[in-house]
């Protein structure tokens, strides 16, 4: 089995978890950047983390978070769930395009604990369209049609010179 803290250069659709022992007042306090020194990373996109504390989950809880919100397979959490569930606990979920495509391996350290590495649902394979009889038809087999009639002027000087009229009555009606 290979390493669920080392990170590949091409790796992607996986979601680590780390544990943070922090309160929400201790969480206000820490810059945008307190992630990656606290779980080892050495290159890091902090806007890609997501912090979330189990109390805002509600019923929904972590696990539900993480089925929903990032298309993890409950199957895939069953062995985790308890730790993952842990009322009042904050996680920073972190998924690969956090890592920026470097390799490196997380060392993660107090306050930090890693919980799992988990893969999302691949993506059901495109399916093929049924064929349509009309796109099976060749351009050289339809019937030319006819040029469009020409325009007439007779018409437009017509609708022209009643416009004309409108607009001196309705001059001479207000001067």
């Amino acid at each position: 089995m290979t390493d669920p803290l080392h990170v590949t250069s091409t790796e992607f659709r996986t979601v680590r978890v780390f544990a943070l022992d922090l309160t929400a007042d201790d969480l206000k306090a820490m810059d945008e950047g307190f992630l990656a020194p606290l779980i080892g990373a050495t290159s890091f996109d902090a806007s890609k983390a997501e912090i979330v504390e189990q109390k805002k989950l509600g019923a929904l809880k972590l696990t539900g978070y993480l089925r929903d919100g990032y298309g993890i397979p409950p199957s895939e959490m069953t062995a985790d769930a308890p730790r993952l569930d842990v009322e009042d606990a904050i996680f920073a979920l972190v998924p690969a395009s956090a890592f920026q495509g470097v390799e490196q391996t997380l060392v993660p350290r107090p306050p930090a604990h890693f919980v799992g590495h988990y893969r999302e649902t691949p993506s059901a394979p495109h399916e093929v369209m049924a064929p349509v009889q009309s796109a099976e038809g060749r351009v050289d087999q339809i019937a030319p049609t006819a040029p469009p009639a020409p325009i007439s002027r007779g018409g437009s000087i017509v609708v022209a010179i009643i416009a004309i009229l409108l607009l001196f009555l309705a001059l001479m009606l207000f001067f």
